[in-house]
């Protein structure tokens, strides 16, 4: 089966974190984005799977030229890998789970196996991904007041405004419109958060607490990304139905502890 990836050992080396915030054209990922979402979901997969395989599907398509055809399939394939490393052995999902959602259920377990090795070789097997998820959810559960905002849900990008807007976020890095740090652009967020839900906190002074960014030193640009160039502040606000704000949803905690 032929499935455009080439030989490994003619690649380029691996695609760093900051190759891929310099991308100026839109990632692999902004295309695959629902079809990964609905196949997370399916598989009750963490939020954090979702996200380390779009981005493990971005660092691949930095160097090789995946065919449209292809696009879905290695998304799974990249979905498969993350989950292996943000997962414990024995919650991954078993390789047939993932076939009926790919290659018009006609794909085998074995052309699936050789994809994926012959991803990981691309990645030079350094399947480590540093995205939003891997930091927003730990910098919201810092602050307590902030806690509800996280959720218990397992699947991707359901039940909760910090999976929402991961989901936001995705779909701008892999449109380029963003091109900060996954660290950088989640401190941001958090900060915004802050100030929305908890306006009588110090919210600069708790990011550089939890985070080690200063606001006012190191965060400006991408503030200005999130906020100005992109309004995606303003997007993920008009996007969230109203009973999922923070303000809101903070409210009805209180009051349901009261």
């Amino acid at each position: 089966m032929s499935v455009g990836v080439p030989d490994p050992d003619a690649c380029l080396p691996v695609a760093s974190q900051s190759q891929l915030q310099n991308a100026a054209l839109p990632r692999k990922s902004s295309r695959v984005l629902e079809f990964a979402r609905n196949l997370c979901s399916d598989l009750s997969l963490p939020s954090v799977v979702l996200h380390s395989g779009l981005q493990l599907l971005d660092r691949v398509g930095q160097f090789i030229d995946i065919e449209d055809s292809m696009v879905s399939t290695m998304a799974a394939v990249c979905t498969f890998i993350g989950s292996k490393v943000e997962m414990n052995p024995e919650e991954i999902p078993c390789v047939r789970k993932f076939l009926p959602a790919v290659g018009n259920g006609n794909l085998i377990a074995e052309d699936f196996r050789s994809l994926e090795v012959n991803v990981l070789r691309v990645l030079e097997w350094s399947t480590v991904s540093a995205t939003p998820a891997h930091f927003l959810p730990s910098f919201v559960r810092k602050q307590p007041l902030l806690d509800a905002l996280v959720g218990q849900s397992r699947g991707a990008g359901r039940g909760s405004f910090v999976d929402t807007t991961l989901l936001v976020l995705a779909e701008e890095v892999g449109g380029a419109r963003l091109n900060s740090l996954p660290s950088e652009i989640s401190s941001v967020v958090f900060h915004l958060m802050l100030t929305e839900a908890l306006p009588h906190l110090n919210a600069s002074e708790i990011v550089e607490e939890v985070t080690g960014y200063s606001v006012e030193r190191d965060l400006q640009e991408c503030r200005r990304q999130l906020v100005d160039r992109t309004r995606v502040w303003d997007l993920l606000k008009s996007k969230l139905p109203k009973n999922i704000s923070p303000r809101s949803t903070l409210n009805l905690v209180h009051e349901e502890r009261n």
